[in-house]
């Protein structure tokens, strides 16, 4: 667990899942029916809209209304419809299959980095139930509205009644009721409507990518501890070998038995740490599992992370991409937001406040510009080394199987291998991971402390 939480502190405090404001007004558009169509018809009696029709009319039901309102609206979009073009037609039929090819990625038994936001987004336990819990609230508002609407249509039409039976104070007790229903329908409309924006769903946008962070820091945990496993594999290997070689040698008279005894405990020190490597491989394995919703029984397979690429080092420009950060993070938006008062004082304090904030923020992405640069440094030199120790090891391999050098120059060889090639990989991934910090931290997911 200490893997998770790790993983965990980059990405902050937990949020929700994005929706899209089509999707949202898509849904919402479908779950309302003729309620909506209704209140579109009803309106505020002194916004001109349908409503100022429905008495126009003489008493014309809000049930007649709305159908009026709602054969306008379709026939408004068909027109609309009609201009639509092909190459939007196109574009279309491209989204529909791009998500569908993700889809079918995303159901496999292959975790790859590329579809990490998307794994998180369809499994993650914290985004679902976040997820739940801003569709509940609109469920609820929609209710509430639909409820609201159907009363006022129903006092709509027992006002109708009460005109026509001449009862002025059935009448006017009815309009009253009609006022109160409209005025709550549309204030749960616009409750809705307001969750549905897109600064509602920051929140959830923000849980979402927070989560991918963590999924991220996760995988690349994960592909350091295979490395690591892979590496005291080989490294377990030549200590076993190279204590069967002290022992030949203490046979042959040729060392001392201290000789095999420090080759024992080498062997036993590999051993020691292979086996941590590989719980700690298990557990991270459990928790990059749990992060996108799927059984940690061995099924999934964890892919390789892609090679870091040097070229979006190139597209980085601080000054631009620190605008956007500041544009971007929660913590700084909320302080904006803040109702500081209208006092000289309070305001002040508040100016102040954001002003700090933003030069934390500052400071933290010219340090986060750094180490982009620190890594890839570090990056280029591993990756030198490692081709010389390739070659090296290739000079050795070729000097051994001419005969020209001993067993012992053979396993030095070996491990010098071997732990330039673990450097490397871990010079690799650490480039990768400041590439995506300094990414991450422009779309606003960045800690300030």
């Amino acid at each position: 667990m200490a893997f998770l939480a790790a993983a965990l502190l980059l990405a902050a405090s937990m949020t929700a899942a994005a929706l899209s404001l089509a999707g949202v007004m898509s849904a919402f558009a479908a779950g309302p029916g003729d309620a909506i169509a209704a209140q579109n018809a009803a309106g505020a009696a002194d916004g001109g809209g349908a409503e100022a029709g429905v008495e126009a009319a003489g008493g014309e039901s809000a049930e007649e209304a709305g159908e009026a309102a709602e054969a306008a609206t379709d026939g408004e979009a068909a027109d609309s419809g009609a201009g639509t073009s092909a190459e939007e037609a196109a574009d279309a039929a491209a989204d529909a299959a791009a998500a569908e090819k993700a889809a079918q990625a995303l159901s496999d038994n292959v975790l790859r980095y590329d579809e990490l936001q998307d794994a998180v987004h369809n499994g993650n336990p914290s985004v679902a139930a976040a997820l739940k819990n801003y569709n509940d609230r609109l469920d609820t508002y929609l209710d509430a509205m639909n409820a609201a609407v159907f009363e006022q249509w129903n006092a709509g039409t027992e006002r109708h009644n009460a005109r026509d039976n001449k009862d002025k104070a059935s009448a006017d007790s009815w309009d009253r009721e009609y006022e109160i229903y409209k005025s709550s329908a549309a204030m749960y409309r616009r409750m809705y409507e307001n969750m549905t924006d897109y600064a509602s769903q920051r929140s959830l946008r923000q849980v979402e990518r927070q989560m991918t962070v963590a999924a991220q820091s996760l995988m690349i945990s994960y592909e350091s501890l295979r490395h690591q496993r892979d590496t005291l594999k080989k490294e377990t290997d030549l200590r076993r070998r190279q204590r069967e070689l002290a022992e030949t040698k203490r046979a042959a008279g040729l060392v001392p038995d201290t000789a095999v005894l420090e080759a024992e405990a080498s062997l036993l020190s590999a051993e020691s740490r292979l086996s941590t490597a590989e719980d700690n491989l298990r557990s991270v394995y459990r928790n990059l599992c749990y992060m996108v919703g799927r059984p940690d029984d061995g099924s999934l397979v964890i892919e390789e992370l892609p090679v870091p690429d040097p070229g979006r080092v190139s597209e980085m420009n601080l000054e631009a991409d620190t605008w956007k950060a500041i544009g971007n993070n929660t913590t700084l938006i909320n302080q904006r937001r803040q109702n500081g008062g209208s006092s000289t004082k309070k305001t002040a304090v508040r100016l102040r406040t954001n002003a700090e904030g933003e030069q934390k923020l500052t400071a933290k992405m010219a340090s986060l510009y750094e180490a982009v640069f620190q890594k890839q440094q570090e990056y280029s030199s591993a990756k030198t080394a490692w081709e010389k120790a390739q070659e090296t090891k290739r000079i050795a391999d070729l000097k051994a199987s001419a005969g020209l050098t001993g067993a012992e120059d053979q396993l030095t060889a070996e491990m010098d291998f071997a732990s330039a090639e673990a450097s490397f990989k871990a010079a690799e991934l650490a480039f990768l991971q400041a590439l995506d910090t300094y990414d991450w931290a422009v779309t606003g997911i960045v800690s300030l402390d």
